[in-house]
């Protein structure tokens, strides 16, 4: 094959396309574009360039190497059903009613209209990252859930006797209901958040990685004063032992979400893809990036010991012109004081 530089993709056939996007990836696997100077990383990186502009198939993302298991993702349970059931945990006695089919292999999955649906990557986030995170995680306060999805989480977990874990619940960055604000966590447990850095950039180095074509979309939009620690995600939720029932990410647009855990002394909470009837059972150094906005997803179990998600994304609505003038002028206001 020709150098990189002088390929034309629209000239090659889709093995043509996946030997460039290996020769892409072969040069250092973990450089994702971070600029350290400006401190974000770059919408279009120039070892990206090519396969975001062409895609590296017909659906305009990377198989990494063939590494991935394929698959599309067909409708088990009906809409009408799903709608029911949202916020709503799923009984025990009827987890073989909605639940089909398990992930146990890294897999890219589409949805019937061929955009991706998600990503699993079993094993992608080292033992030494895990442990640093959790040194902060175990540091942080958490408060009591009071979203509709989550604020029965401690009830739910319950049902695994007298010894259920209470839950918790973090939310870093921005959020727009109303208008674009910075979280309180954000202020008060900065320390403990900044500690996670390393682990916010690894999953933003997975998203650029497997889906460059959706990274640059998403990286493009994020405004820079927005953007956590540099990534595509202008939003960080974190869980403690906090199973979530049936709901959408509405919020985030069409966006894809980046998760992960952390607690190797836990259990239970496994995620679903409910309309799908498909576990994904991500433990932790596991890496699932999905699109919770559109889908409905459940944790299935109450989850035992401590088990810490880190759910990343980006909130739409930080790209509003009217918030972000609001936001702009309450900020120089600031600054006049």
């Amino acid at each position: 094959m020709d150098s990189i530089h002088e390929v034309n993709p629209e000239a090659l056939s889709p093995a043509e396309l996946e030997k460039l996007a290996e020769q892409l990836l072969s040069h250092d696997p973990e450089d994702s574009g971070y600029d350290a100077a400006q401190g974000i990383f770059m919408p279009e990186h120039p070892r990206w360039r090519t396969v975001i502009e062409r895609g590296t198939n017909k659906y305009g993302t990377i198989k990494y190497c063939n590494r991935l298991r394929e698959r599309k993702l067909l409708p088990v349970v009906p809409e009408r059903e799903l709608n029911s059931l949202k916020f709503r945990y799923i009984p025990e006695h009827d987890l073989q009613k909605y639940v089909k089919d398990e992930l146990r292999e890294s897999t890219i999955a589409w949805s019937q209209d061929n955009t991706v649906m998600l990503v699993y990557l079993k094993n992608h986030i080292n033992l030494r990252l895990q442990n640093r995170a959790q040194e902060a995680l175990d540091e942080m306060d958490f408060k009591t859930p009071t979203r509709a999805e989550t604020e029965g989480a401690t009830d739910f977990n319950a049902q695994l006797g007298s010894a259920a874990v209470k839950a918790g619940e973090l939310l870093f960055g921005f959020m727009d209901r109303g208008y674009i604000r910075m979280t309180d966590p954000s202020r008060e447990q900065e320390a403990q958040y900044s500690q996670l850095k390393p682990l916010l950039h690894k999953l933003n180095t997975q998203f650029a990685r497997i889906l460059p074509a959706q990274f640059a979309r998403q990286n493009r939009d994020v405004p820079a004063d927005f953007r956590q620690f540099g990534t595509a995600f202008s939003t960080t939720t974190i869980l403690k032992s906090s199973p979530a029932s049936v709901h959408k990410d509405s919020g985030n647009g069409l966006s894809l979400t980046c998760m992960t855990t952390v607690g190797r002394e836990s259990s239970g909470g496994e995620f679903c893809l409910l309309e799908y009837g498909l576990k994904i059972p991500v433990r932790p150094g596991d890496v699932l990036i999905a699109a919770t906005c559109r889908e409905w997803h459940v944790n299935l179990t109450p989850v035992k010991g401590t088990k810490y998600s880190i759910v990343c994304y980006f909130r739409c609505g930080l790209t509003s012109p009217a918030r972000l003038d609001e936001w702009y002028q309450r900020e120089r206001k600031g600054e006049e004081k």
